[in-house]
């Protein structure tokens, strides 16, 4: 969890059969697209979430065999 509320949180509610985000119900749209709210989630994006991200796909690169040591390790 990231703690950001966006349009693809996903909410539930009395008379729902199922969880379904934000941006389905329209009374709460309105209240998520304040300048606050977006400023916030661009910040969080930005700040938090790229980082990790970045540092996420780094590892994965470095950690992947390469495609000559797998084709070497055949022969």
């Amino acid at each position: 969890m990231s703690g950001t509320v966006d349009e693809n949180t996903l909410i539930w509610g009395e008379g729902l059969g199922d969880f379904i985000p934000i941006r389905n119900v329209t009374t709460l749209v309105a209240q998520i697209r304040t300048p606050e709210v977006r400023f916030a989630t661009w910040l969080n994006k930005k700040l938090i979430l790229g980082p990790k991200l970045s540092s996420a796909r780094k590892q994965r690169v470095d950690q992947r065999p390469s495609l000559n040591s797998q084709v070497d390790r055949m022969f």
